[in-house]
């Protein structure tokens, strides 16, 4: 029996697991099929931009960029990618204005001087949260990226932790937590994020505790984890939400007046910290207009095929076994009756974000993988061994032939991750060397 798997397996499994994530990191499959041995470092997209902020919290201890975009010129604080664009918002100390880089700094109130300064335009807690793990080393500059690096080691592998104890949570035995595990560490884009610089693998974390808890009737606990996605990247949000909405349907007013508590404290601590660093209640992104849509609402229903279908962030393309935890939470957000509880919590948070996803006509953009769904790829992999478990043979077969093929992605992808960013995974067969002859 699965059941009767010991401790000392379980503890071999994750540590394999964390060598297995920090592996990845050092190892990089070149496209001439040489191997090489590299030390992490930022690709592109939002990346040298969350270093940017890492680095001026370790070295300037402030959050105003503008003297580091200027040094950023050499790449000396951005991992050695040039920034010609900031990803910044621009605040007037004298009136109290502010304006996104993009928009606003031909204007002549937001040009350099003693009374306008920078900070970023993405949410500060990420950086913050790796500049707290590495500054403990005292690391200098030119070894943050390596020591921040494993930061995000630590973060993945923590996220597999939750997922298994996620899993144990809802009634698997340890057999299947451990298979929801291997899907989530080595058969998804997780996978490749050990090697990101990207907030999405914290985001996954939060949103695995935040379920647990939920699960274990741990209100307070459901709040934090949840405020801290929210922190993380304003639109996850809908974690926290979702738990709401579904606490009200059950009528568990008294967690959810628990969980209501913390969610509102760190709200408003939130949109304290962003007033007093931007002076506005909100920084998420580089977006326009009003938040979290303004002028990049979608005009058709383009992103939601994208987000599921699309080559290059398509989840369904990228990850082909969510399709087995796709549909049944989308199920247990129709028919609640009808689908385990775990199902239920996890369908309201997801239509949400598909909501949000759909909504917007900017996507993930220069990114490895389905970037947006990461965060919920821990609830994939419990959500998918269960309908795994309740299938008959031929859905079986079909969920590990989806399984195999997830696998192929995962490995090669992270292995190939410098290459892979914008690119669809069917990219890597191009990329594959050629068979010696």
């Amino acid at each position: 029996m699965t059941e009767k798997i010991p401790n000392y397996v379980v503890a071999i499994f994750f540590a394999l697991v964390l060598i297995l994530f920090w592996a990845v990191t050092r190892i990089e499959l070149l496209p001439d099929g040489s191997w090489q041995i590299v030390s992490p470092h930022v690709i592109s997209g939002d990346e040298p931009h969350h270093l940017l902020v890492t680095n001026s919290l370790l070295f300037d201890h402030d959050f105003q960029l503008q003297n580091d975009y200027e040094r950023a010129k050499s790449g000396l604080e951005s991992g050695g990618v040039i920034l010609p664009d900031h990803h910044t918002i621009l605040v007037n100390r004298r009136d109290g204005r502010h304006g996104v880089w993009f928009d606003d700094h031909w204007d002549p109130d937001f040009q350099p001087g003693p009374d306008v300064y920078e900070v970023s335009s993405h949410p500060w807690a990420y950086p913050a949260l790796l500049a707290a793990m590495v500054f403990p080393f005292r690391p200098r500059m030119d070894h943050v990226e390596r020591d921040a690096s494993g930061g995000v080691v630590v973060i993945c592998w923590l996220g597999a932790i939750f997922t298994f104890l996620l899993a144990r949570r809802v009634g698997m035995d340890r057999g299947d937590a451990l298979f929801a595990t291997a899907l989530l560490a080595c058969a998804s884009p997780w996978l490749g994020y050990t090697r990101s610089f990207f907030a999405e693998p914290a985001i996954g974390l939060s949103a695995a505790i935040s379920l647990w808890a939920l699960e274990a009737e741990r209100p307070y606990l459901t709040g934090a984890a949840a405020a801290a996605a929210a922190i993380f990247k304003p639109p996850l949000a809908v974690i926290g939400g979702g738990f709401g909405i579904d606490l009200a349907q059950r009528r568990r007013w008294h967690q959810l007046m628990q969980m209501l508590v913390v969610l509102i404290v760190a709200g408003l601590a939130l949109v304290s910290i962003n007033y007093y660093l931007a002076r506005t209640p909100i920084i998420s992104g580089n977006g326009t207009g009003p938040w979290p849509i303004g002028d990049d609402t979608a005009q058709n229903f383009g992103e939601l095929a994208d987000t599921f279908l699309g080559g290059a962030h398509g989840l369904f393309v990228w990850v082909p076994w969510s399709i087995f935890a796709v549909f049944p939470i989308g199920w247990a957000f129709c028919k609640a009756d009808a689908a385990p509880r775990f199902l239920r919590e996890m369908s309201i948070p997801m239509a949400l974000q598909l909501l949000i996803l759909s909504a917007s006509n900017f996507g993930p953009a220069v990114c490895f993988g389905p970037r947006y769904w990461v965060p919920f790829l821990p609830w994939m992999a419990v959500a998918a061994v269960y309908t795994f478990r309740s299938s008959g043979w031929f859905w079986k077969g079909t969920f590990a032939v989806f399984a195999v093929v997830s696998l192929g992605f995962a490995i090669f992808g992270a292995l190939r991750y410098p290459q892979m960013y914008a690119a669809s995974p069917w990219y890597l067969w191009h990329a594959l060397p050629p068979a010696p002859q």
